[in-house]
This record gives structure tokens, C-alpha cells and sequence, in this order.
């Protein structure tokens, strides 16, 4: 009785020899589907590239070949399969007159390799290796546990929740690839349709056809304003307090978005805002602010990076929402796990914004009730 852990090899023999008809292996090819196409051999016994008058090996008869070699008999392969010695000699018999090499030197102690076998299972085993990589890697990008995930951003993901979700997302599958682009929202909307990207994080609920939008969470909307600005110190600024300031944003997405909302912001006062379109990106804006050049808005999420000379303060409880949007055509298997994924922690911070609420709603009420006489 011969008690180990098997090989990788045999593992994939116990799965390929399985095949019993009344105690005994089937004789036969792996039917022309499983077969690789590419493996052939030349009289040499030698792998070479695959030609009319190249027959396909027996990968089965292949594997049997390595097990022999392992063992150095025909009995001990066989013990190992699980069938009769003579079974594993006349599939490996076959596989030589197949490719017209001599693969073992047989004798009455075991088998040896030919110097020709020796070469030919050397390959042999190197293709089998491969056969099986690219079996796990079919089902893992099957599953979505390895493949390529494009997307596409219009905010920073340096902190805040769009963080939180893609970092989770990959810790958990570090077999995926990441493809990040940061475009305009509309162009990032053309990708989706297109399917050059999977799904692209937009701020609202824009309408495309073909697509499907979920929200997913909200963000506070911030004032970036010079440290020494006189509203620097203030905890929270409301609308009113920004009536008679400069503000700058960029012409390129969110910029002109940010101008739309600043002037219905202080429309309602009655005043037309004074803002000047710049052409920078987002770094280099936010570094004019701390230069003292003007203020401007930005998601929560941009409050969690350092730019010198700048402070950020929540504007009197202005929310911005941010959804997911994806192509009804894509069928990338990394991406459905990263929507379910999504789902499940964005109801976890709905939840969790619920409990505050409720918590602070109480508070109150107990201080009310504190209070009467």
C-alpha cells in the first residue's frame, strides 16, 4: 500500500483516468474537445509546432507516460491509477507507436526513459503544468475571482466611501486587475456604453440609454477656502457667508457641474456669484485656493488629502450623491461580484447613517423632556 500525497500530476490523472468500463480504463483519444490542439510530436520524440502529418497525443496515455517515469515501473503507475498494469502498459504502447519513439526501456526491475523519452516527458510535463493552469485560470475569471476590472472616476478616491469599497474589493480578490480611468463624466458615461469600461462612479443619477444607475451613497459638499480666511475657523459655513466671495473651478469636469451648483446655491439670495473658470485640474486648484486665489467646492472625499494652505469646512448640510453605472450589456464576472459587493456596503452605511440619526433624534428629545418644568 503506497500511502502519500499525490503530485499535481496524478491529481490530474485521477480526474482524466477515471473513465472505468467493467474494472479497466477506457482505450480511446480524450474525445476531440478536451483534446489540445497543439500538442505533436515529431520522430525525434521531440514536441514540435503541429502540422497536417502530426498526430494529436493522447494526453491521458501522457499522463500515464509521467507516472511510470515517477515510479520507474508500469506496476507501481498503475497501483497509483488504480487499474491493472496491463492497462497502463498498452495505453503508454499506444502513445509510443502514436509518435514513433521508444519512450521506456523495459525490463524485469521496472521502466526507464529512453535518452528520447527523457526529452519527451520533460515537455510532456511542462504542457500538462500549463493545461492546468489555464484550467484554473478559466474558472477563476469564470467566478471573478481573477480577470481585469475598468472603471471610471470623476472624484478623488484617496478616502471617503469610493475608497473604503474598492480597497475592501480587492483585498478580497488579489487575483484581480484594476484599470482606472479619470475622465469627464460624460466621457466616462461613452466607456460604460461602449464596454471599454465596466462601470463608472457619477455623481447624481444621470440618464443613459442602455445603462442601469444605482445610487450608492452621499457625500457632504465642502468649502476649500484659504487657512487664513476669516470663515477658517468657522465649524460650519451656510450659503449666506459666501454671498460676496470669489470662487474658482475648472473648466474640466466637475468644474463647470461645481459653477452650476454654486450659483443655485446663492440664487435664492438674490446675488450672482463671482466665479472664474481656471484651466487646471483638481490638485492644481485646490493649490490656488491655498494661495488665496478663491475658494471652491469639493466632495467630502477630497477634505481627506493635505494641500498646503488650505482648509476645508461642511457647507450647511449640502450633500452631493453618487451612483453606479454600468452597461445592461456587460457580462465581465469581476464586475458582478463588485456590484453585489457595492450593494452590500452601501446598505451597510445606510444602515449605520440611520442609527445616528436616530441616536441624535433621542438625545434631543431627552433634552427637551430634561428641560420642562
Amino acid at each position: 500500500m503506497v500511502t502519500r500525497h499525490q503530485t499535481a500530476h496524478e491529481q490530474i490523472a485521477d480526474k482524466m483516468c477515471d473513465h472505468k468500463k467493467g474494472g479497466s480504463v477506457e482505450r480511446g483519444l480524450i474525445p476531440t474537445k478536451a483534446r489540445h490542439p497543439a500538442i505533436a510530436s515529431s520522430g525525434s520524440g521531440v514536441i514540435g509546432a503541429p502540422s497536417s502529418n502530426q498526430a494529436l497525443i493522447d494526453l491521458i496515455a501522457l499522463q500515464q507516460a509521467l507516472l511510470v517515469q515517477e515510479h520507474g515501473s508500469f506496476r507501481m503507475a498503475a497501483h497509483v491509477l488504480g487499474v491493472k498494469p496491463s492497462v497502463v502498459s498498452r495505453r503508454v504502447t499506444g502513445l509510443e507507436e502514436e509518435i514513433g519513439v521508444s519512450l521506456f526501456n523495459r525490463t524485469s526491475k521496472g521502466a526507464q526513459p529512453t535518452i528520447a523519452g527523457v526529452r519527451f516527458l520533460k515537455r510532456g510535463r511542462a504542457i500538462l503544468s500549463d493545461i492546468s493552469v489555464l484550467n484554473r485560470t478559466a474558472a477563476l475569471n469564470g467566478t471573478g475571482e481573477e480577470g481585469r476590472l475598468r472603471f471610471g472616476i470623476v472624484t478623488s478616491i484617496a478616502s471617503g466611501f469610493a475608497r473604503q469599497l474598492i480597497g475592501a474589493f480587492v483585498a478580497s480578490h488579489p487575483g484581480l486587475e484594476l484599470e482606472v480611468v479619470e475622465e469627464s463624466q460624460r466621457e466616462n458615461i461613452a466607456g460604460v456604453r461602449a464596454l471599454t469600461l465596466d462601470f463608472a462612479l457619477v455623481t447624481g443619477r444621470p440618464l443613459a440609454s442602455g445603462c442601469e444607475v444605482e445610487p450608492l451613497w452621499h457625500e457632504r459638499v465642502i468649502v476649500a477656502l484659504p487657512e487664513m480666511h476669516p470663515l477658517a475657523t468657522t465649524q460650519q459655513i451656510v450659503w449666506k457667508q459666501l454671498e460676496h466671495e470669489r470662487f474658482i473651478v475648472s473648466r474640466v469636469d466637475p468644474g463647470p457641474e461645481i459653477q452650476d451648483y454654486i450659483i443655485g446655491g446663492l440664487a435664492d439670495l438674490g446675488r450672482h456669484p463671482n466665479v472664474e473658470q481656471v484651466s487646471v485640474q483638481r490638485e492644481t486648484l485646490l493649490s490656488l485656493v491655498g494661495l488665496g486665489q478663491g475658494l471652491s467646492l469639493v466632495a467630502e472625499t477630497e477634505a481627506g488629502v493635505v494641500y498646503p494652505g488650505v482648509t476645508f469646512r461642511p457647507l450647511d448640510h449640502e450633500e452631493i450623491q453618487f451612483s453606479l453605472i454600468w452597461s445592461t450589456k456587460n457580462d465581465n464576472p469581476a464586475f458582478r461580484r463588485f456590484l453585489s459587493a457595492a450593494r452590500l456596503r452601501a446598505a451597510k452605511r445606510r444602515a449605520g447613517r440611520a442609527s445616528s440619526c436616530l441616536r441624535v433624534g433621542l438625545g434631543g428629545l431627552l433634552q427637551i423632556r430634561d428641560l420642562q418644568p
